[in-house]
């Protein structure tokens, strides 16, 4: 078997089923190769070896991992060191035949058999692959039978006398093929050299529920030379179930045969090792809403149950998911008791972000988001230092990372938010932290990028406003302003997914117009008795929050307009209806041909052109058309100053406003 420390777990539950269905008198010699996996990981692996059911974990000198070149938007159900096939003659160079088992199966009976079955004349029995029965991808077509790699009977002596590693070596480098990192090079070169055995012994049980429309059962027991009755029968009297898509049951829940899977996860050291004592607090809750990123949620999840800090619980807050998001939450927290799951109806992240910390009962609360990535030594090094330096907060860095080329080309200003250009050494209070963050350029408000004290966030009642979008600015600048003791540590944790269809990517609407300007007015509450360092670092955010208000509503329809539904006598009303007044006065100034030119740069700068590159236009335009002031074409260009807003509410606001400090 070959692993690493992503695949450890369904490894230990394949090595358990082995163990418990072998016949009683056979010998097993398990042997498991992988260089990354972790002490921790080896011992609980190494700890099920008894005396007849040998353990060794050998760590390779080589890798092929560069070998791979993934395809944009494909995906690979295994993980790189599935290449190490490729070296199993000479990593297992006293051994004349072995049965290679990928990690993501299960088995029900004594392999024996199978072992011994009689492959001479060839340098492998395999068995066919299912999915060519209703697929025939160009891979089935160059071969006679293409024949699935996660089960194989190698007879290693042959394979060093026809040197077949360079061979596999020299067809993966010569084939782009996209998701399947060995199948289709141990294909090619193995074609016509091997024999093909039942489909007991490697039955593809996702693949063939999820596709029996697309078959008969007379299709299989054509393509295996049997006589099923039904695939009901196949699935029963299999040997080897294997999960080889990407719906596995560790992942989801809802995959079939994902009871039988979880019997044997039960049974295995991984279980026993997941099964946290419920009387004692942890050290971190942390925090992650869930709302339908059904592709994205494994790998967060992952990420942050295999923590070096073990001593965590992991709230989920499902948010009215419509995808498999509920399946994977399910998947996840049968497996691991740290982990669980709260239903909600669909109500924003924020209400989902504080009910978790209402359950939260970990010394410090960490926000995760579900569809991003976490360092692995994260939570252990934060909670080290907030710890042992008794802080309210805990900031780090993060970096971005972009789902495609275009988002990237398109997005690319993120690249540079998350990290930070300055260190901060020293443990301050929370408003000197503001301010040398702030005049830094270095302040972030994601809750991402900081660990936070429950006692702190339950003492201050610091909770997310709900009913709105961008409610990070309000509650990270409510915090900090209320924090004793802050620090930062300058390392780069937190890997922010740029991808389609997320608040960052998703055209900016009246709902987001209206959620800017609450946050402003609500900033202006906490900035009553700062002092004036600490006030010019508020007004500055409240500044930004009516810019990128202003931005977005000279954008919307007069029906977008006129949605934006607020209280009348509330400090947003009002300043809606300045907007209002404004941008009619801006168009009454517009001649028609002023007006088509800004359709037309705002067409191109929306479809075509960087935002450098709109900026640049935007000068352009407006030296073309002797416009000295931005707010003459604000209506359409959202090229606006950022204090107008404030300075026309303080002209003419009966509310006492703090914002004109601005």
């Amino acid at each position: 078997m070959i692993s690493d420390n992503n695949f450890v777990l369904p490894t230990s539950v394949t090595m358990t089923s082995l163990k418990k269905n072998k016949r009683e008198g056979t010998n097993y010699s398990l042997t498991i190769i992988g260089d990354n996996i972790s002490e921790e990981n080896e011992r609980l692996m190494s700890s099920m070896a008894d005396a007849s059911f040998g353990v060794q974990i050998i760590r390779p000198g080589r890798s092929f991992e560069t070998l791979h070149k993934a395809k944009e938007g494909s995906f690979a159900a295994a993980t790189p060191a599935a290449l190490l096939k490729f070296a199993l003659p000479e990593l297992l160079p006293h051994h004349d035949r072995v049965l290679y088992l990928d990690g993501d199966l299960i088995v029900r009976d004594d392999l024996s058999d199978l072992f011994f079955s009689d492959i001479d004349g060839y340098v492998a029995g395999v068995i066919s692959d299912s999915g060519q029965i209703y697929f025939k991808h160009e891979w089935v077509r160059r071969v006679g039978n293409y024949f699935n790699s996660g089960v194989m009977l190698l007879d290693l002596k042959e394979m060093r006398r026809s040197n077949v590693t360079e061979l596999l070596i020299k067809a993966k480098k010569e084939n782009c093929d996209g998701s399947l990192l060995d199948q289709n090079a141990f294909n090619i070169v193995f074609d016509g050299r091997v024999k093909y055995l039942s489909i007991k012994y490697n039955c593809l049980c996702c693949n063939l529920v999820r596709a029996k429309k697309k078959f008969s059962i007379a299709d299989i027991n054509n393509l295996f030379g049997t006589d099923y009755a039904n695939l009901d029968e196949v699935l029963a009297t299999s040997c080897i179930v294997h999960f080889s898509s990407k719906d596995k049951p560790w992942r989801y829940a809802d995959v079939p045969l994902a009871e039988e899977w979880y019997r044997y996860y039960y049974e295995s050291p991984w279980a026993k090792k997941n099964r946290p004592d419920a009387s004692v607090a942890p050290a971190v809750s942390v925090i992650i809403p869930v709302y339908n990123i059904e592709s994205y949620l494994p790998a967060c999840l992952d990420d942050v149950l295999f923590q070096t800090l073990e001593d965590i619980e992991v709230i989920c807050i499902n948010d009215g998911s419509t995808d498999r998001s509920s399946a994977v939450l399910e998947a996840y927290s049968r497996r691991d008791k740290r982990l669980m799951v709260l239903q909600q109806e669909n109500k924003g992240q924020s209400a989902a972000r504080n009910a978790g910390i209402a359950r939260a009962r970990g010394k410090y609360i960490y926000f995760m988001d579900g569809d991003d990535l976490l360092d692995r030594n994260t939570l252990n090094a934060l909670y080290e230092s907030a710890n042992s330096n008794d802080l309210d907060i805990i900031y780090f860095n993060g970096a971005a990372f972009f789902d495609t080329e275009e988002l990237r080309n398109t997005y690319g200003h993120y690249s540079t938010y998350y990290p930070r250009k300055a260190e901060y050494p020293d443990i301050l209070e929370g408003p000197s932290m503001l301010v040398q963050m702030v005049n830094k350029g270095d302040y972030k408000v994601s809750p991402c990028l900081q660990m936070i004290s429950t006692e702190f966030l339950r003492k201050k009642n610091a909770r997310f406003y709900e009913g709105i979008i961008h409610e990070d600015n309000l509650f990270s600048l409510q915090v900090i302003l209320q924090a004793r003791r802050v620090g930062h540590m300058n390392s780069t944790f937190f890997h922010r997914r740029v991808r389609p269809g997320s608040t960052m990517t998703k055209k900016k609407d009246a709902h987001g117009c209206l959620s800017y300007l609450i946050n402003a007015v609500e900033m202006m509450k906490l900035a009553d008795g700062a002092r004036s360092d600490v006030l010019g670092a508020i007004n500055r955010q409240i500044s930004g929050m009516f810019y990128y208000a202003v931005n977005i509503f000279f954008t919307l329809s007069e029906k977008e307009v006129s949605g934006l539904k607020v209280p009348k006598e509330s400090m947003e009303f009002h300043l809606i209806q300045v907007m209002k007044n404004s941008a009619r006065a801006a168009l009454d100034r517009l001649t028609a041909e002023q007006e088509r030119q800004i359709n037309d740069l705002v067409d191109s700068a929306e479809h075509h052109i960087t935002q450098r590159e709109y900026k640049r236009a935007r000068r352009k335009l407006r030296d073309a058309l002797r416009i000295k002031d931005d707010r003459r074409i604000r209506r359409r260009l959202a090229a606006t100053n950022k204090f107008w807003i404030v300075r026309a509410l303080s002209r003419s606001s009966p509310l006492n406003a703090r914002a004109p400090n601005c």
